[in-house]
């Protein structure tokens, strides 16, 4: 796979100078848009929930408007598609691209919004830990993936980017089945290299990177937005993240990043190629971390040292999407407020990633904080 990453310069969300960037990007990367002419392209954003912009939770609308208007300007069919948790509805999905501004991106670029909430199982013979997966039909009948990352730290894997971008193709409350299943950071990092890896084998995958403003702390919705001033694209989403990783200081500790070079997906130190800018310009060295950043340590600690999800009940209003999309069914409402069941409680933190008023916090022991 291709080894090479551009990286340019990108301080404002005006979709028409993002589009001339990212043109210049594809160009230096030697993709020709005219191969694109009569696909089906599915651009792929990251909407994990329905927020405003400004809070740096999803992809930017000018992001996915640039690249929309690139698609259609190509030839190709477009289609706008993502699955956020929790159910998979065209209500749900009509609200959360309303929040986010997709519908004025899609009605902008002349692409078309999915509202198909149907899906179909793919085979993944060469996985190592998922043979299959069931994928939302507007991805898995495109001919071509425009993977609209968002650069972010992720409570449970450290960082999400353009490989844990496309676990969103999973259809709604079937990711919490995933979660369950593959429960810690390591086997979760894992499984999700072998979606990755099934759709670039299938299909061709674009990566586009929105770190024009990121998200640093408790991602990849309760964090803060950071300012990097950058876009990155590349055909080696591996490659993209290794780059990324690289840009905020998280070196070595992404698990999916790890698990990629291990089955030589990812270019080793020296073999990924750097396009546009000099990379070293956009480093954040003090860029926040999540608490994933210490699963090493996690794995070392007794259980009741573990950083752990926490209701805030004076923010808590008892809607009950975070027990909806519990993988172990560790979380009740009980008087109005979200209750945890500690004992059953598995740390993916899919509460405090999908609480949409940030009502969940991430609890740390004092010996923890000590350790750190």
């Amino acid at each position: 796979m291709n080894c090479s990453v551009s990286v340019r310069r990108c301080d404002d969300y005006d979709a028409s100078e993002i589009e001339k960037i990212l043109r210049k990007q594809l160009a230096e990367l030697e993709i020709d848009l005219s191969d694109f002419a009569g696909k089906r392209i599915a651009v792929k954003p990251n909407l994990v929930v329905a927020s405003k912009p400004d809070t740096a939770s999803c992809t930017n609308p000018a992001i996915i408007e640039a690249v929309s208007r690139i698609a259609v300007s190509s030839g190709a069919s477009v289609t706008i598609a993502e699955s956020p948790g929790g159910p998979f509805t065209i209500s749900l999905m009509k609200h959360n691209y309303k929040v986010n501004k997709v519908d004025e991106a899609a009605k902008n670029s002349g692409a078309v919004l999915n509202t198909d909430m149907g899906f179909r199982t793919m085979s993944a013979p060469n996985a190592k830990n998922s043979k299959n997966f069931n994928v939302i039909n507007a991805i898995a009948d495109a001919d071509v993936i425009f993977n609209v990352c968002k650069l972010k730290t992720h409570t449970l894997t450290g960082m999400t980017n353009a490989v844990k971008n496309l676990f969103g193709v999973i259809p709604g409350t079937q990711k919490v089945e995933m979660h369950a299943r593959f429960s810690n950071q390591q086997k979760f990092g894992d499984v999700l290299i072998d979606l990755c890896d099934m759709l670039c084998s299938s299909k061709r995958v674009i990566s586009f990177c929105d770190a024009v403003v990121g998200m640093e702390g408790n991602g990849p919705s309760g964090g803060t937005p950071r300012k990097v001033g950058c876009l990155l694209v590349s055909e080696n989403p591996y490659a993209l993240d290794l780059a990324a990783s690289q840009i905020i200081c998280h070196d070595g500790e992404v698990p999916m990043v790890e698990e990629a070079k291990r089955r030589g997906l990812c270019p080793k130190e020296g073999e990924m190629r750097i396009l546009g800018d000099d990379i070293n310009s956009f480093r954040v060295k003090d860029y926040l971390h999540s608490d994933a950043k210490r699963g090493k340590i996690f794995s070392l600690l007794p259980p009741f040292l573990q950083p752990r999800p926490d209701v805030i009940l004076s923010k808590c209003v008892g809607c009950g999407r975070c027990a909806e999309n519990c993988p172990a069914n560790a979380i009740s409402i009980s008087g109005g407020k979200a209750v945890i069941d500690r004992k059953g409680c598995i740390k993916c933190f899919c509460c405090q990633e999908l609480c949409p008023i940030h009502a969940v916090d991430i609890k740390k022991n004092i010996i923890f904080k000590l350790i750190r």
